[in-house]
Protein backbone atom coordinates (compact mmCIF):
# COMPACT_ATOMS: atom_id res chain seq x y z
CA UNK A 1 0.00 0.00 0.00
CA UNK A 2 3.30 2.54 0.83
CA UNK A 3 4.04 1.47 -2.95
CA UNK A 4 1.13 3.09 -4.25
CA UNK A 5 0.96 5.63 -2.22
CA UNK A 6 4.52 6.62 -3.11
CA UNK A 7 3.05 6.53 -6.83
CA UNK A 8 -0.23 8.41 -6.31
CA UNK A 9 1.78 11.10 -4.45
CA UNK A 10 4.76 11.20 -6.79
CA UNK A 11 5.32 14.98 -7.51
CA UNK A 12 3.48 16.38 -4.21
CA UNK A 13 3.66 15.76 -0.62
CA UNK A 14 6.06 12.42 -0.12
CA UNK A 15 6.19 10.42 2.92
CA UNK A 16 9.11 11.69 5.02
CA UNK A 17 11.12 8.68 5.28
CA UNK A 18 9.46 5.80 2.98
CA UNK A 19 10.20 1.95 3.75
CA UNK A 20 12.45 0.07 1.67
CA UNK A 21 9.78 -1.81 0.77
CA UNK A 22 7.77 1.08 -0.50
CA UNK A 23 10.27 1.70 -3.07
CA UNK A 24 10.58 -1.90 -4.01
CA UNK A 25 6.47 -1.88 -4.83
CA UNK A 26 6.89 0.72 -6.59
CA UNK A 27 9.46 -0.33 -9.02
CA UNK A 28 8.17 -3.20 -9.31
CA UNK A 29 5.02 -1.66 -10.45
CA UNK A 30 6.57 1.33 -12.80
CA UNK A 31 10.15 0.35 -13.81
CA UNK A 32 10.74 -3.49 -13.70
CA UNK A 33 12.30 -4.73 -16.98
CA UNK A 34 9.46 -5.89 -19.55
CA UNK A 35 11.81 -8.92 -20.75
CA UNK A 36 10.14 -11.93 -19.46
CA UNK A 37 13.34 -13.52 -18.15
CA UNK A 38 14.95 -10.70 -16.38
CA UNK A 39 11.36 -9.81 -15.16
CA UNK A 40 11.52 -13.38 -13.70
CA UNK A 41 14.65 -13.04 -12.02
CA UNK A 42 14.20 -9.35 -10.29
CA UNK A 43 11.65 -10.68 -9.18
CA UNK A 44 12.77 -13.20 -7.30
CA UNK A 45 16.08 -11.95 -6.14
CA UNK A 46 13.36 -8.92 -4.75
CA UNK A 47 11.38 -11.07 -2.94
CA UNK A 48 13.63 -13.93 -1.59
CA UNK A 49 16.61 -11.85 -0.61
CA UNK A 50 16.08 -8.11 -0.30
CA UNK A 51 12.39 -7.70 0.50
CA UNK A 52 13.06 -10.25 2.92
CA UNK A 53 15.90 -8.23 5.01
CA UNK A 54 15.76 -4.57 3.77
CA UNK A 55 12.15 -4.25 2.86
CA UNK A 56 10.43 -3.36 6.46
CA UNK A 57 13.74 -0.76 7.20
CA UNK A 58 13.23 3.07 6.62
CA UNK A 59 15.08 4.01 3.57
CA UNK A 60 17.06 6.13 4.94
CA UNK A 61 18.42 4.12 7.96
CA UNK A 62 20.61 1.38 4.87
CA UNK A 63 24.03 2.00 5.31
CA UNK A 64 26.98 1.21 3.16
CA UNK A 65 29.04 -1.36 5.17
CA UNK A 66 25.84 -2.92 6.47
CA UNK A 67 24.74 -3.76 2.56
CA UNK A 68 28.17 -4.76 1.76
CA UNK A 69 28.64 -7.13 4.93
CA UNK A 70 24.83 -8.66 4.62
CA UNK A 71 26.10 -9.97 0.61
CA UNK A 72 29.00 -11.46 2.04
CA UNK A 73 26.92 -13.43 4.32
CA UNK A 74 24.73 -14.78 1.80
CA UNK A 75 25.73 -18.34 0.72
CA UNK A 76 25.37 -17.61 -2.96
CA UNK A 77 28.09 -17.52 -5.93
CA UNK A 78 30.08 -14.23 -6.28
CA UNK A 79 27.53 -13.07 -9.62
CA UNK A 80 24.46 -13.41 -7.67
CA UNK A 81 25.64 -11.33 -5.05
CA UNK A 82 26.90 -8.95 -7.59
CA UNK A 83 23.31 -9.36 -8.83
CA UNK A 84 21.52 -8.22 -5.77
CA UNK A 85 23.87 -5.29 -5.26
CA UNK A 86 23.35 -3.47 -8.62
CA UNK A 87 19.76 -3.91 -7.92
CA UNK A 88 19.93 -2.44 -5.26
CA UNK A 89 21.51 0.08 -6.80
CA UNK A 90 19.12 0.85 -9.48
CA UNK A 91 16.59 0.16 -6.70
CA UNK A 92 17.90 3.74 -4.73
CA UNK A 93 18.15 5.60 -8.20
CA UNK A 94 15.19 4.85 -8.55
CA UNK A 95 14.41 6.42 -5.06
CA UNK A 96 16.55 9.43 -6.03
CA UNK A 97 14.65 10.33 -9.08
CA UNK A 98 11.63 9.94 -7.58
CA UNK A 99 12.88 12.41 -4.97
CA UNK A 100 12.70 9.93 -2.12
CA UNK A 101 16.31 10.02 -1.63
CA UNK A 102 19.21 12.44 -1.54
CA UNK A 103 22.11 9.98 -1.42
CA UNK A 104 22.58 6.39 -2.95
CA UNK A 105 24.52 4.49 -0.31
CA UNK A 106 25.05 1.11 -2.64
CA UNK A 107 27.60 3.35 -4.77
CA UNK A 108 30.11 2.30 -2.18
CA UNK A 109 29.57 -1.23 -1.74
CA UNK A 110 32.15 -3.42 -3.26
CA UNK A 111 31.35 -6.62 -4.47
CA UNK A 112 33.35 -8.56 -7.02
CA UNK A 113 31.19 -10.47 -9.72
CA UNK A 114 34.38 -13.01 -10.17
CA UNK A 115 34.26 -16.23 -10.37
CA UNK A 116 36.01 -18.33 -7.72
CA UNK A 117 37.37 -20.72 -9.76
CA UNK A 118 38.25 -20.79 -13.62
CA UNK A 119 35.30 -23.65 -15.05
CA UNK A 120 36.81 -26.75 -16.23
CA UNK A 121 36.36 -26.92 -20.10
CA UNK A 122 35.92 -30.31 -22.11
CA UNK A 123 38.99 -31.93 -23.71
CA UNK A 124 37.78 -32.43 -27.69
CA UNK A 125 38.26 -36.60 -26.13
CA UNK A 126 35.11 -35.83 -23.46
CA UNK A 127 33.47 -33.81 -25.78
CA UNK A 128 33.99 -36.42 -28.70
CA UNK A 129 32.66 -39.05 -25.60
CA UNK A 130 29.90 -36.82 -24.21
CA UNK A 131 28.42 -36.47 -27.84
CA UNK A 132 28.80 -40.54 -28.69
CA UNK A 133 26.16 -40.88 -25.37
CA UNK A 134 23.71 -38.30 -26.69
CA UNK A 135 20.73 -38.86 -28.81
CA UNK A 136 19.32 -36.51 -31.31
CA UNK A 137 18.17 -33.47 -30.93
CA UNK A 138 20.13 -33.21 -27.62
CA UNK A 139 23.63 -34.30 -29.25
CA UNK A 140 22.78 -30.85 -31.98
CA UNK A 141 22.46 -28.80 -29.25
CA UNK A 142 25.52 -29.59 -27.42
CA UNK A 143 27.56 -29.10 -30.65
CA UNK A 144 26.06 -25.49 -31.02
CA UNK A 145 26.77 -24.84 -27.25
CA UNK A 146 30.30 -25.97 -27.55
CA UNK A 147 30.83 -24.68 -31.22
CA UNK A 148 29.39 -21.17 -31.42
CA UNK A 149 28.53 -20.62 -27.39
CA UNK A 150 24.97 -20.06 -27.79
CA UNK A 151 22.81 -20.24 -24.47
CA UNK A 152 20.14 -23.04 -23.52
CA UNK A 153 17.27 -20.73 -24.38
CA UNK A 154 18.87 -19.09 -27.75
CA UNK A 155 19.54 -22.76 -28.88
CA UNK A 156 16.27 -24.11 -28.23
CA UNK A 157 14.57 -20.90 -29.71
CA UNK A 158 15.79 -21.38 -32.86
CA UNK A 159 14.28 -22.41 -35.99
CA UNK A 160 15.21 -23.83 -39.81
CA UNK A 161 14.07 -19.92 -41.07
CA UNK A 162 17.53 -18.98 -38.48
CA UNK A 163 19.82 -21.25 -41.50
CA UNK A 164 21.28 -20.02 -44.27
CA UNK A 165 23.10 -23.05 -45.77
CA UNK A 166 23.71 -21.38 -48.78
CA UNK A 167 25.68 -18.25 -47.07
CA UNK A 168 26.64 -20.91 -43.70
CA UNK A 169 24.96 -18.72 -41.42
CA UNK A 170 23.13 -18.93 -38.40
CA UNK A 171 20.91 -15.98 -37.32
CA UNK A 172 20.44 -16.34 -33.11
CA UNK A 173 16.39 -13.75 -33.12
CA UNK A 174 14.67 -15.44 -29.91
CA UNK A 175 15.27 -17.21 -27.05
CA UNK A 176 12.89 -19.16 -24.69
CA UNK A 177 12.81 -19.03 -20.87
CA UNK A 178 10.32 -21.03 -19.28
CA UNK A 179 8.26 -21.75 -22.56
CA UNK A 180 8.14 -18.09 -23.19
CA UNK A 181 9.27 -17.65 -26.62
CA UNK A 182 10.89 -13.43 -26.36
CA UNK A 183 14.36 -11.48 -28.24
CA UNK A 184 17.65 -13.24 -28.02
CA UNK A 185 18.91 -11.24 -24.64
CA UNK A 186 21.87 -9.91 -27.00
CA UNK A 187 21.91 -9.20 -31.08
Amino acid sequence: MEGLRLSVNSGKLQAANPTFGAVIERYQREELSERFSTRVSYKSLLKRWIQAKWGDGLLSEIRTLEVEHWLKSLPLAPKTRANLRNLMHVLFECARRWELADRNPIELVRQSGRRKKVPRRLTIEELRWLLAQLEQPHSTMVILAACLGLRVGEILGLTWGDVDLLKATLEVRRSVYQYHIGPAKTP
